[in-house]
This record gives C-alpha cells, sequence and structure tokens, in this order.
C-alpha cells in the first residue's frame, strides 16, 4: 500500500462464511489486524509494535 503509513498485507484468511480476517505490517514493525463481514464493514481487532514471526510447527502426517 502506498502513502504515508507504507503498510503491506501480511495475511488474509476466511474466518468462516461471515468474515476475513487481514494482517497488515510496517517496515517499522507495527501491524493491524482487521475483520471483514461480508457486506464490507471492517473492525480494528488488534494493532501493536515489533511484529514477530512464530515458526510454524510441521502438521502431523499420522505416520
Amino acid at each position: 500500500m502506498n502513502g504515508p503509513f507504507r503498510v503491506i498485507a501480511h495475511h488474509c484468511r476466511v474466518i468462516n462464511e461471515k468474515a476475513v480476517l487481514e494482517v497488515y505490517l510496517s517496515r517499522k514493525g507495527t501491524w493491524t489486524m482487521l475483520v471483514t463481514d461480508p457486506s464490507g464493514i471492517t473492525c480494528i481487532l488488534a494493532a501493536g509494535d515489533a511484529w514477530d514471526e512464530a515458526p510454524m510447527l510441521a502438521q502431523r502426517t499420522g505416520i
């Protein structure tokens, strides 16, 4: 995204048939989490500083 805040869409996931979760990050490490419903209404769910990627754990393979 261009502009004074220069954030990028980091994650976008469908929560269920009624909501989409989006996470936006800035180069400074600040982040904003949004939830949008099917009608287009968006709410800020959370925001913070110092975003840190947690390592993903391997999924069980059933072996």
